[in-house]
């Protein structure tokens, strides 16, 4: 019978070397199944791939709006595959991961790895905890238990169950600037370098032979980012915040 994960946690109370055994005897399972990690990353790539390529004929065609839509769908599943090698899921070696990383959240999603790194470790350490845990930085627009609800006008409170979803147009939009602030404060060259080369290359793809060409890169542009955030909202929602919210630390 597998060990439940309260005895497990108190025999690593009981003596700290208990948790490197258990961490190993993890990585072993984990990293064993190594053709199907490959064959995880095959498909997501080959997915994000095609819809990428799908964009050639909207833009040809002139469907801007039918172009953003796939470029939101794009980007949201270039989102699980940063979220993947941020988590030093693809090779268990956090350089070649965060190389990743750095190719799939700022080349080809033009965010910033090490934002992502940073706030996504604090919740994982402390998640649903308020105050730690930045997927519960919703307010003033959402909340999700009566401490938060304070944050919030009550009129938002209100029409928050109807509006869900059309909040989450702004969802990475928002986090998208607080992403970039950060890699300028910490002076992350290398990502803003890279940052530099997406936003270039996505130019230069949807730019037009007219003046239309930074308009239609606009439209498109935004609306990708709003499906993105519904895209990747809607499931962070479903995962997280149907949990109990923590407000002791010591828990």
């Amino acid at each position: 019978m597998p060990k439940a994960p309260a005895e497990i946690a108190a025999q690593i109370a009981k003596n700290p070397e208990n948790f490197t055994a258990f961490r190993n005897s993890i990585k072993e399972k984990f990293f064993g199944r190594w053709k199907y990690r490959l064959m995880f990353i095959a498909y997501a790539v080959m997915v994000a791939a095609t819809i990428y390529a799908s964009l050639v004929l909207c833009r040809d065609y002139g469907y801007r709006l039918s172009a953003g839509l796939l470029l939101g769908c794009a980007w949201a599943w270039t989102g699980w595959l940063q979220h993947y090698s941020g988590h030093v899921g693809f090779w268990g070696y956090r350089p070649a991961d965060f190389a990743c990383h750095l190719i799939f959240e700022n080349l080809w999603k033009g965010g910033s790895g090490a934002w992502w790194r940073s706030r996504h470790n604090k919740h994982h350490a402390m998640p649903n905890m308020i105050g730690v845990d930045g997927d519960l930085a919703t307010t003033p627009l959402l909340a999700w238990d009566p401490i938060l609800a304070k944050k919030c006008p009550s009129w938002a409170l209100k029409i928050q169950d109807a509006f869900f979803l059309i909040w989450l147009f702004l969802y990475v939009p928002v986090l998208g600037i607080s992403a970039r602030m950060f890699a300028y404060k910490k002076r992350l060259w290398p990502e803003l370098a890279m940052m530099g080369v997406h936003y270039y290359l996505l130019w230069q793809f949807f730019k037009g032979t007219d003046s239309q060409g930074f308009y239609d890169m606009g439209v498109m542009f935004m609306l990708a980012y709003g499906v993105q955030g519904v895209y990747l909202g809607f499931f962070f929602g479903l995962n997280h915040f149907a949990e109990d919210r923590i407000t002791d630390k010591n828990l």
